[in-house]
């Protein structure tokens, strides 16, 4: 029984090493600088998954994951600016109007507002050149639910997403006590 098995093991290792050398000297070799077609027909060029799947993704421009000439988005509102750690909302800035004032340093052509998951529109307003701020002036957002903003962008250009979420009716009651308390201490 050990025998076939040895006999087996190097049948297959045989076939495996027959099967390489086997192989063209060129399929081993990647051409590093670009050649015209006529002169690679007879070149095979060697390409790993990792290289076919870099070459099917869009190409990124420079200014690192936001793209070149991408704005930071600012959203400014009362709201919870601590990055809590939960790995569903990591990143996710919690706010207390449910109209968020919106912020930003560069020329925009536009804003828009969607929800999270389902990308549906919420709200879409077209900016002068000169705009650097604008309050959400659509339909009021949900309380506890989660949504986006970003500049409109064509399909071909990789957004720059900023996520929120409204506040739940508990917390918004919560802070509106507390401001309520401060601004009667205040009077005082």
């Amino acid at each position: 029984m050990k025998v076939k098995r040895i006999g087996s093991v190097l049948l297959i290792t045989a076939i495996g090493i027959a099967s390489c050398v086997a192989l063209p000297i060129q399929a081993a070799i990647r051409e590093q600088h670009r050649q015209l077609v006529t002169e690679f027909r007879d070149t095979y060029l060697a390409l790993s998954w990792g290289d076919i799947l870099r070459s099917l993704r869009r190409k990124r421009g420079k200014g690192g994951s936001r793209g070149p000439g991408q704005p930071p988005l600012c959203l400014i509102v009362p709201g919870d600016l601590s990055d809590f750690d939960d790995s569903v909302n990591q990143g996710t800035l919690k706010v207390w109007d449910n109209r968020p004032l919106f912020l930003w340093q560069e020329t925009i052509k536009g804003i828009e507002v969607r929800k999270n998951r389902s990308w549906t529109l919420m709200w879409r307003q077209s900016l002068e050149a000169n705009a650097r701020s604008i309050i959400y002036a659509g339909k009021p957002l949900e309380r506890g639910k989660k949504y986006f903003w970003r500049e409109p962008v064509s399909k071909d250009e990789v957004a720059n997403n900023a996520y929120f979420e409204i506040m739940s009716d508990e917390e918004y009651e919560l802070i509106k006590k507390e401001l309520e308390e401060l601004e009667r201490r205040l009077r005082v």
